[in-house]
């Protein structure tokens, strides 16, 4: 198995794996009921988790402080969010993000894993990852992003006025130039399963929840 393939099958991020995986741990990016991994009929525990999420999760977790980073089973979990401010520099646009940016490495591969998005986020991406790459001298070999269906204004901060396409329209942009300059991309189904995607992801079945 490649390096990059067995970074990707060791990890659960939120609802999703790849096909095939057997994790040894789940990443969270917020506790939105279908991002947070408790919500799932299964996840593979510990949650490596940021402070401010860590309250609303049970049992084993990896709690991780923003700019920092904590080791489980060989990958490093780094918790962005200087790097997000400083990616936007000199225009910073945004400096609050709905879900938590996760950059991950073992001793070969880099991913960031992006688990949800609001519509002005989408600009950050590829700043972002050019930071990393070009800035910090790390390793991005796939980036991870959600892939929505129709989300109607003024859901994840769509514009008024805009067709419910917008926000998966312009991830779709970002994903082709990123695969352009050389960087995989995998697509989160959220629901829908993208045709850019470079990866088989499947989102697990949700736990009934308790009325």
């Amino acid at each position: 198995m490649r390096d990059l393939d067995r970074l990707i099958s060791n990890i659960q991020f939120d609802h999703w794996v790849v096909v095939g995986a057997t994790p040894v741990c789940t990443v969270m990016s917020h506790p939105d009921v279908d991002h947070h991994p408790q919500y799932c009929m299964m996840y593979r525990p510990p949650i490596v988790v940021s402070n401010r999420f860590s309250d609303v999760v049970s049992g084993s977790i990896v709690k991780v402080w923003p700019d920092s980073y904590e080791r489980y089973e060989g990958m490093f979990f780094w918790l962005l969010h200087r790097v997000l401010i400083d990616a936007q520099k000199p225009n910073v646009f945004r400096d609050v993000f709905h879900a938590d940016w996760w950059y991950i490495t073992d001793s070969e591969s880099g991913l960031l894993f992006i688990g949800d998005l609001y519509y002005p986020e989408v600009k950050v991406i590829e700043l972002t990852a050019n930071y990393i790459v070009e800035r910090a001298g790390r390793p991005l070999d796939v980036v991870l992003l959600p892939s929505y269906g129709g989300v109607a204004p003024p859901l994840h901060e769509v514009p008024a006025g805009s067709e419910p396409t917008l926000l998966a329209g312009e991830i779709g942009e970002v994903a082709e130039r990123l695969k352009a300059a050389g960087v995989k991309v995998g697509g989160l189904p959220h629901p829908v399963k993208p045709s850019w995607s470079d990866f088989d992801f499947i989102k697990l079945p949700a736990r009934r929840r308790e009325t």
